[in-house]
């Protein structure tokens, strides 16, 4: 055999033994002429060789992944055709009920979309909090005022202005208790009870109890699991209806996993500037893409003050410190004010750890290991549930974040399977949450953002046979 024959086959046995999983980026080629002392053109041989054995597949400016294996190739799971009509929600006690589920830590959870612990820097935070409380021990006696810590404002902004949204400042920014608050508070900020808004279809169940909460009424656009929310339908639903907001998540969408080209986002914030439509984005996954490559928010296409762009650091750090935020140059006196008459104060010490973490420069390095887990975890779980589950089944592909969408064959109830699995202490979300009117019946959602092990392929084995029971009775 030739040298890049030679190579080709040492890469397909590393495959092979599982060295490197499905979806996983394999070396650059770059890298792997260094380490190997070979030309670039050797390299370059022995991956087009493996690509056109089916084994990896490029990605532009990404470099070579490994192919997804031939039971995994299923057909993306499709939102269902939705009509311009409008409904209120009504999901909140299905979704506290789910809540509940993902509580016992005796469980395999797959139910509720944070990452395994161990994957955090627990250890750095508690640190943080002994050095703070030593320093300051008056930080857990009074509380922070909205805006927010201004320091922290600034490194939210600096890191926002750093990832293509130049003209981001501190006070454009402000602190809230996590990314569902700042876009409940958005929501409050630009509708009153009866107004209309788009959401997603399907879309996190957060967005919907909001709705309920607020009294909206929510127009649900279908949705691509590759692209995102469907502009044609957008277009309509804006003319047909005097719509007072958009919901969306762009990058890596939860629970399709979703990510939406940057023309369409360009589109899409032009759409509703024509219409004088507020856009809130929930930016939340964005810094979880497996390739490292964060995609750009709306806030890159915003020209006129239309976006309210919100997250957190619950996906990223840790779910426990209760610090997330809004950008909107528009909107941001109001939301400070907005905040100061909800609940008035903000926690200090959260604010001051999270400052401290930040300044310390070990954020991007935490996030490339983060990123890589969850890449490994996902590609796992999908190849899991290609194994395992019953023949009909379509799973999303997501290129980041960690919600995997699983479509199972027609007639399979999601909330009798989820109760089944929580006999057999395995705690899944059912597709009916994702939607205001019981679409999605024959969908889960699964979190990957977990240290995979035998005892989660245990659990989709389990889930499989529980589907398969659904299927042929």
């Amino acid at each position: 055999m030739t040298l890049y024959q030679d190579l080709a086959q040492d890469i397909e046995n590393l495959i092979a033994r599982g060295h490197y999983l499905p979806g996983q980026r394999i070396p650059s080629v770059r890298h792997l002429s260094q380490e190997r002392a070979m030309s670039v053109a050797t390299v370059l041989s022995a991956y087009e060789l493996l690509e056109a054995k089916g084994l990896v597949s490029p990605r532009p400016q990404s470099g070579y992944f490994v192919s997804l294996r031939p039971h995994m190739t299923m057909a993306a799971p499709q939102s269902p055709a939705l009509h311009l009509d409008c409904s209120e929600s009504n999901i909140s006690k299905t979704v506290q009920t789910v809540l509940r589920g993902s509580r016992d830590s005796s469980f395999t959870s797959f139910g509720c979309a944070l990452p395994d612990p161990r994957l955090l820097p627990i250890n750095r935070f508690k640190n943080l909090f002994m050095e703070a409380l030593r320093q300051q021990p008056q930080l857990l006696a009074s509380y922070d005022f909205p805006p927010g810590n201004l320091a922290l404002r600034q490194l939210i902004a600096a890191r926002s202005a750093h990832q293509g949204n130049a003209d981001v400042q501190a006070d454009d920014v402000v602190i809230t208790p996590g990314c569902m608050e700042a876009i409940t508070m958005a929501l409050q900020m630009v509708t009153k009870p009866g107004d209309r808004i788009i959401i997603e279809s399907p879309t996190f169940f957060g967005f919907l109890s909001a709705a309920e909460n607020l009294g909206l009424k929510v127009i649900e656009a279908p949705t691509c699991s590759h692209t995102g929310i469907d502009l044609d339908f957008v277009r309509k639903a804006l003319s047909k209806y005097r719509v007072k907001a958009v919901v969306v998540i762009p990058n890596f969408s939860n629970p399709t996993g979703a990510l939406m080209p940057d023309a369409h986002k360009e589109q899409l914030v032009n759409l509703c500037l024509e219409k004088d439509v507020p856009i809130i984005e929930d930016n939340i996954y964005a810094d979880l893409a497996y390739d490292g490559r964060r995609p750009k928010s709306l806030l890159a296409y915003d020209q006129g003050g239309q976006v309210i762009s919100c997250s957190s650091f619950s996906k990223t750090l840790t779910a426990g410190l209760r610090v997330g935020w809004m950008i909107t140059k528009k909107y941001a006196q109001s939301a400070a004010l907005r905040k100061l008459s909800l609940n008035t104060g903000l926690s200090q010490i959260d604010q001051t750890v999270l400052t401290a973490y930040l300044g310390g420069g070990g954020f991007d390095r935490h996030l490339r290991r983060l990123q890589k887990e969850i890449a490994v975890s996902t590609a796992r779980l999908i190849e899991a549930i290609g194994r395992h589950f019953p023949k009909g089944t379509s799973i999303s592909q997501p290129r980041g974040g960690f919600v995997i969408w699983v479509k199972l064959p027609r007639g399979i109830d999601s909330v009798k399977l989820y109760h089944h699995a929580l006999h057999s202490k395995i705690n899944i979300a059912p597709g009916v949450v994702f939607s205001s009117n019981g679409a999605y019946k024959n969908y889960i959602r699964l979190n990957s953002g977990v240290i995979w092990s035998e005892k989660f392929e245990a659990a989709v084995r389990r889930i499989g046979e529980l589907a398969s029971l659904h299927c042929s009775s």
